[in-house]
Parts: C-alpha cells; sequence; structure tokens
C-alpha cells in the first residue's frame, strides 16, 4: 500500500455523524489525497470545509463505486452496515483491485434482543470476513459528541429544561458511550496498522457508566438539579406500547426500551492493544459535548 503522503483514500458515507471527525484525523495523519462518495441530494455540511474530490454515485450501483474508486489505495466505509449494500462494496473493491478496506460497524449485533437490522448487519459482516479484502471491521458503541448525536444531544437538551426526567426501570444497567473523536481515530489508526489485517475491534468509552449515572454527571455540569422518576421495567413497556399506538412518530419504542435496559459494556483491550486505542471518559467527552452546544 502506498505511503501516508501518497495514499489516496475512498470514504464512503462522510457527511454523518462520524464522517467529518474521520475526515479530520486523515488530514492530521498527512494524508491528504482524500475522495469522498456521496450521493447528488446528500448535503455536505461540514465536509465541504476540507479541500476534497467528491465522487458521486449510489451504494445500489456498483459500476458508480468502481468509477469512485479509481485509482485509489483504499476504502473507509462508513456508511451503515444495516442498509445491506456491503457486498456492492465488496464487489467494487475485487474489480478495482482495491485489498485495504476498514468498514464500520455497531455493537448492536450483541444485543440479547432480535431486531430486524441486526441479522442484516451480522450477514454483512460475515460478507466482509469471507471476502478477499485486508479488512478491518470498528464495532463503537453509542456514539456521542454534538449536535448530531441523536442520544446524548436530546438528553442534555432536557435535562436544560426540565426538573424531573421518567426513567424507564432502575436506571442501573450499564453503557459504555464512545466520544465521535475517538470512534475517528480508532478508524484511521486501524487502517494504518498491519496488526489489524483481517479482525474486528469493539470500541467505546474509557469505562462503563449507569444511566442514572449518565444523568447525575449532565446535570452536574450543567449545574442543575433533577427529580428521577423510575418507571418499573414491565409498566414502561406497556405504556410505551400504548403510546405507540396512538402516536404517528412515538419518541420511544417498545425496542428501545428493552435495549436500554440491556447492559452494553465491551473491552476494547484488543484495540489498544493493536492500535493504541485509549479512549477519554465520559464526563471529560460529555463536557466538551455541553460546551460545544453551548
Amino acid at each position: 500500500m502506498a505511503g501516508l503522503g501518497d495514499m489516496h483514500v475512498l470514504v464512503v458515507g462522510p457527511t454523518g455523524f462520524v464522517g467529518p471527525a474521520v475526515i479530520g484525523r486523515l488530514k492530521k495523519k498527512g494524508i491528504d489525497r482524500i475522495s469522498c462518495f456521496l450521493r447528488r441530494s446528500s448535503h455536505v455540511g461540514q465536509i465541504e470545509t476540507y479541500d476534497i474530490e467528491k465522487a458521486f454515485g449510489d451504494l445500489a450501483d456498483t459500476a458508480s463505486i468502481c468509477d469512485a474508486l479509481q485509482g485509489k489505495d483504499a476504502l473507509i466505509s462508513i456508511a451503515s452496515l444495516k442498509y445491506g449494500l456491503s457486498r456492492n462494496l465488496i464487489r467494487a473493491c475485487e474489480i478495482m483491485k482495491i485489498k485495504r478496506a476498514v468498514f464500520v460497524s455497531t455493537t448492536g449485533i450483541f444485543t440479547r434482543l432480535e431486531p430486524q437490522e441486526k441479522n442484516i448487519v451480522l450477514d454483512a459482516e460475515r460478507s466482509i470476513s469471507e471476502s478477499p479484502l485486508d479488512y478491518t471491521i470498528i464495532r463503537p458503541t453509542m456514539i456521542y459528541g454534538d449536535k448530531r448525536d441523536k442520544n446524548m444531544h436530546f438528553l442534555i437538551e432536557y435535562l436544560k429544561r426540565h426538573s424531573y426526567i421518567p426513567i424507564f426501570g432502575s436506571g442501573c444497567y450499564l453503557q459504555q458511550p464512545v466520544y465521535v473523536d475517538d470512534v475517528a481515530s480508532a478508524v484511521v489508526e486501524s487502517l494504518l496498522s498491519g496488526k489489524t489485517i483481517r479482525k474486528s475491534y469493539n470500541v467505546s468509552g474509557r469505562s462503563a457508566i449507569s444511566y442514572n449515572r449518565i444523568i447525575d454527571t449532565i446535570c452536574d455540569i450543567l449545574g442543575k438539579r433533577i427529580q428521577k422518576i423510575h418507571i418499573p421495567y414491565h409498566v414502561s413497556l406497556v405504556l410505551v406500547a400504548a403510546a405507540q399506538m396512538f402516536q404517528r412518530d412515538p419518541r420511544f419504542t417498545v425496542g428501545q426500551v428493552r435495549r436500554l435496559n440491556e447492559d452494553k459494556v465491551f473491552d476494547y483491550a484488543m484495540a489498544n492493544e493493536d492500535f493504541g486505542y485509549d479512549p477519554i471518559s465520559f464526563e471529560e467527552g460529555i463536557r466538551m459535548e455541553i460546551a460545544a452546544l453551548s
């Protein structure tokens, strides 16, 4: 593969939450030859601030992916695997003789529940691992970091406006949210390490934290007092199911309540050993997010 200064990377899915952070990290590592694969309808947003090439196409169209891969040395795909289009990327890489590729997946595949997208992502990972690519799969936990974060951003804004919060279940279940820049670092550092070829890594925040403690940490930073109203788990399921029947676009679903009440704790020791992954604490990350939202 080409040296850092000469490496030309195609980033697929660059306009989402993680994309701009990955591009910024590539630039910091001295990789300036970056192209982004976009739909014509995509909102370029933050990536417009970077001096990068744009290739237009669709993941459902292998020929357009091949055109975008022309002259590239490596692929980074941040596009969600839940859409079932990874085989097109793999096929295009084979046609264009691109060996090195990093795919972003999710630790959601380890849920004990059986959401439909879990099986789609598992099938996508299987297709990657059975391919001839020199692949790396990065599986983040829940990602947070700025206003595009759909989880912590909502929670921060809620806690700013209210003095109470309903909690589905005990709130003692553990989570390990990961800061967006740590995910970007994992993607780029794993691309550049020969130790990561044909391996998969879980990447999470520094340590596990209960949902109750997440709320307390945010309130401490905001200088707020909050009353937690715990709704028993099974009562929560009934209430949310009833709300789903009468609301066109409910804020919560039964599946989300069930997933929320699972412990989601992941060891990142292998990522630390192979490419130096060293994430920040939740308190440090959420403090930066709150500051960015101010």
